[in-house]
């Protein structure tokens, strides 16, 4: 599909279509059509006219508008991020324009980029009446209005084809009896006027007046420039009709001119005829290449500038929700699952502590309850505490005592006395240190050695030194509970054994030898 780019002026309207060739725009049309006295009604029915006779009648527009046609401010804002400078802007706006109320089209650019610092801006609003006239041509045409755009900038794209350095240049592109002169920086717009010198001018008129409003354009923009200079100025015109301008400006500048024809930077269809007033199209051919290049325009009444709204993709919330949805349900089932189990078990362990505490009540008939049985064992055990092996002891006894070269033994008396099995020794020694050689020797499992008060003898010389002490049986009452739980143990393996065998025996098939 053909792009339209559409020039309205008071007598006529400049038209140029194109088509993406090979990564190239392809201008397919360029025309004029006079519009002296018409109506807006009568404008659309010509332009769609003649856009049917080129096979162009339905599609996207771009218009331009003159800077005659709109309201242009710059002022400056307080430091501000990016995305909030367009309500700012529209704010700061009110009091900067004369007329303008909610329903002007407004858009900006920014001529400077430094958000902590105060910004200048450069502002254009264009009238809703305007916009209705704009509106009544193009779509009554048969188009779709897609871009509104400001012709002092719309040539810009053509200086990038051009060149593609930062070099300060000044614009100039004359349209009819008005003369556009931009500022730029590289690509990007500084400052812009569009003075009037009218077309009965004769060329060194015409010569004399650009010559003075290039100097006042520059001498204006000196503040807005700040440390860099104009190196260029670049004219959309034919250059050998313009000899005497660039020597003049040669001269008195001392800088370089260049003129460019703005279909040079573009390929052109076979038999595509080009009007007389070729440069008055640099606008024209400038958003054409800008649209194709899919970057924004300078200036767009249609697409202002507004604060970029962040899209929340909610995707990833939603699927992180719905994880830890699932994640919690899951953990609640679980713990219901654990509780349920852990229940069960509590039943059957309460189940088993209630036959249990039957049992040990005695309540069930079958057995006797725990006190009883706690009383039984304890005799046995008291029983099996006081059977003492005197022999096996003294043997032991003995084998632990001191030689007769140091300790030997008056008296023994054992017994069972009230802390147990106890044997009480009158001894004589041969000094007071082998007291202490003597207790080390008995102390310890199985004894307990319970020292009395010694004295000394003297009618025996040769064991001056007399040594009474008790030696108490420590019996380790773990050991022998334990002992009685093996041979428990090994009694009823036994008798389950024969139990299993007993039933083997009265499951096993009856003699059938006798049987024929």
């Amino acid at each position: 599909m053909s792009l339209v780019s559409i020039e309205i002026e008071n007598d006529q309207l400049l038209v140029a279509a194109s088509r993406s060739a090979s990564r190239h725009v392809q201008i397919q049309h360029a025309f004029s059509i006079p519009v002296s006295g018409l109506t807006d009604e009568e404008i659309a029915e010509k332009l769609k006219s003649e856009l049917g006779q080129r096979n162009l009648g339905r599609g996207d527009a771009i218009v331009v508008v003159s800077r005659a046609s709109v309201e242009m401010r710059e002022f400056v804002v307080p430091p501000a991020p990016t995305n909030e400078l367009p309500d700012m802007v529209r704010f700061k706006a009110r009091s900067e324009f004369a007329s303008l109320n909610d329903n002007w089209q407004l858009d900006y650019i920014a001529l400077a980029h430094d958000e902590t610092v105060p910004r200048n801006v450069l502002a254009a609003g264009m009238s809703p009446e305007f916009n209705g006239q704009i509106t009544k041509i193009v779509e009554g045409a048969g188009l779709k209005v897609k871009h509104v755009v400001l012709r002092p900038f719309a040539s810009i794209e053509l200086l990038n084809r051009r060149t593609d350095d930062n070099k300060c240049r000044l614009l100039v592109n004359p349209n009819g009896d008005q003369t556009d002169m931009t500022i730029v920086g590289g690509n990007q717009p500084i400052a812009t006027r569009t003075v009037r010198i009218p077309e009965s001018f004769d060329a060194d008129q015409r010569t004399q007046s650009l010559q003075g409003e290039i100097k006042r354009t520059l001498a204006s923009s000196r503040s807005s420039l700040g440390d860099r200079q104009v190196q260029e100025i670049v004219f959309f015109g034919d250059g050998d009709r313009n000899k005497n301008l660039k020597g003049a400006l040669d001269s008195q500048l001392n800088v370089d001119v260049d003129f460019v024809d703005p279909f040079q930077f573009v390929k052109k269809a076979s038999g595509l005829k080009l009007p007389e007033d070729v440069f008055r199209f640099a606008s024209l051919t400038g958003a054409l290449l800008n649209e194709e290049s899919n970057s924004p325009h300078h200036i767009d009444f249609s697409n202002p500038r507004r604060p970029i709204e962040k899209v929340h993709d909610r995707s990833r919330i939603y699927l992180f929700g719905g994880l830890a949805v699932a994640s919690m349900l899951l953990a609640v089932l679980f713990c219901w699952w654990t509780l349920r189990s852990q229940a069960q078990d509590i039943e059957m362990l309460r189940t088993q502590l209630e036959n249990a505490q039957r049992v040990n009540s005695g309540s069930d008939g079958k057995y006797p309850d725990y006190d009883q049985i706690v009383g039984q064992v304890a005799k046995i055990d008291d029983w099996k505490m006081q059977d003492v092996n005197w022999l096996e002891e003294l043997y032991q006894f003995s084998d632990k005592f001191l030689t007769p070269d140091d300790a030997i033994v008056g008296s023994l008396d054992a017994g069972l006395r009230r802390n147990g099995p106890e044997i009480m020794i009158r001894s004589n020694l041969v000094d007071f240190s082998t007291e202490e050689t003597l207790i080390d020797s008995l102390d310890g499992r199985p004894y307990q050695i319970v020292p009395g008060k010694s004295s000394v003898d003297e009618q025996d010389p040769g064991y001056p030194l007399k040594f009474p002490f008790s030696a108490v049986l420590t019996t380790d009452r773990s050991e022998l509970i334990n002992d009685i739980n093996k041979k428990t143990v090994e009694f009823l393996a036994a008798r389950n054994l024969k139990v299993a065998g007993k039933a083997k025996e009265d499951a096993a098939p009856e003699n059938t030898s006798e049987l024929p």
